[in-house]
């Protein structure tokens, strides 16, 4: 495990800002705005803003914090540690989704750690390990063969491990809901509580001997078949061919800016501007990042490894049995998966909560409002004598 910092060489940044400069622009059918990808307008404005974005900001705010490249046989994985200070703390984990990074968690790992008393009073408090996916920013896996979810799983919880923390909490949504969803089916005796704004993942086998669909669970499948149609194209391309798009995300930053923006404006503001719900600087920073790593193209690789690994639920059965923690964001009706669909898959769900805001990256958006609902559930499943088993 080496202490790391982040440190992009100066000659990278002027490159990408002569990269900027000399931008090709395609055509784009007047007054189209986001309809058919991302708006011509916008991508325009926020690459003006790009070329004179402060870079060193971003190093400055994350080195504050402790770094690590954890050494995997087939990944030099990176995370960031948050440590309260408080005695009994409880290790959390806490994993960003696609198309975003470590950065994404942030915010709502100061709001965790800074709470509580160094004697351990106060309201529940954490150690807080922010990772970088493996194929995400600095954490660069080996290429010899794509990754399953397992060997995700299994390197996430290796790394905890690593740092000392053989039981933990989670909060995951999106890919890493897949991924530690899967740990904790698979090493629930590690898991504290799993804490999720997705509880649609990873979906229940239906058929063969499941119970009936109620109401809510059938209109929430026709929300899934319709988001899939028009708004999901994205993942069987991923699946098949990522490698296609590869040479454009690592060669121009108007189509790495462009990959990374749709999502985040259709994921979460799809009715206004993307800038009111995250800001700008934000999104330059994410945008940044995948640029400085070259890391978009690994990035889009998690998708590639659901062809490989197939489903792990077998059959109506199969479920996870860790204290389970659910909150709803505000836009998202694809992320809304009713109670009972959800308990399909976890049978232990302890702590069931509606959002007033945000969406699909409500953890950057809302960071206190996650903060509130992490805290509320495991409070209620920490007992005050085992807070640091």
């Amino acid at each position: 495990m080496i202490p790391f910092s982040i440190r992009i060489d100066d000659k990278d940044i002027e490159e990408l800002r002569c990269r900027i400069r000399l931008t090709r622009w395609p055509d784009a059918l007047a007054e189209s705005g986001w309809k058919y990808g991302t708006d011509d307008n916008f991508l325009r404005r926020f690459l003006q803003e790009w070329e004179v974005f402060d870079w060193r900001r971003v190093e400055h705010e994350v080195n504050a914090h402790d770094q690590f490249i954890i050494q995997q046989e087939r990944t030099d994985f990176h995370v960031v540690v948050m440590k309260s200070g408080a005695r009994g703390a409880v290790p959390i984990m806490l994993c960003h989704g696609w198309p975003s990074s470590f950065l994404e968690m942030m915010a709502l790992g100061r709001c965790l750690s800074s709470e509580g008393r160094p004697d351990g009073s106060g309201d529940l408090a954490f150690d807080v390990v922010i990772p970088s996916l493996p194929g995400f920013g600095f954490s660069r896996p080996k290429l010899d063969r794509p990754w399953d979810l397992y060997e995700y799983s299994n390197c996430l919880f290796q790394a905890m491990a690593d740092l000392g923390y053989p039981r933990f909490a989670v909060h995951a949504y999106d890919v890493a809901a897949s991924i530690l969803s899967l740990g904790a089916f698979r090493f629930p005796e590690r898991i504290i509580g799993y804490h999720t704004t997705e509880p649609g993942i990873p979906g229940p086998i239906l058929g063969n001997g499941s119970a009936p669909l109620t109401e809510d669970e059938e209109a929430y499948i026709r929300i899934q078949r319709s988001w899939d149609a028009e708004l999901g194209a994205y993942m069987p391309f991923l699946r098949t061919k990522p490698q296609t798009v590869a040479y454009g995300l690592s060669d121009s930053p108007a189509a790495t800016a462009s990959w990374i923006l749709e999502k985040w404006k259709d994921w979460t503001n799809p009715d206004g501007p993307v800038e009111a719900s995250i800001p700008l600087e934000h999104l330059l920073a994410q945008a940044s990042l995948f640029w400085f790593t070259n890391s978009l193209n690994s990035a889009n690789r998690v998708y590639l490894r659901d062809k490989r690994s197939g489903p792990w639920l077998r059959t109506p059965e199969t479920r996870i049995h860790v204290p389970t923690g659910v909150a709803l964001n505000a836009t998202q009706a694809i992320e809304h998966a009713p109670r009972e669909y959800a308990s399909r898959v976890y049978a232990d769900i302890r702590h069931w909560q509606q959002l007033p805001e945000g969406g699909h990256f409500v953890a950057i958006e809302k960071p206190d409002l996650v903060a509130e609902s992490i805290r509320e559930f495991l409070s209620a499943v920490v007992k005050p004598d085992s807070k640091s088993s």
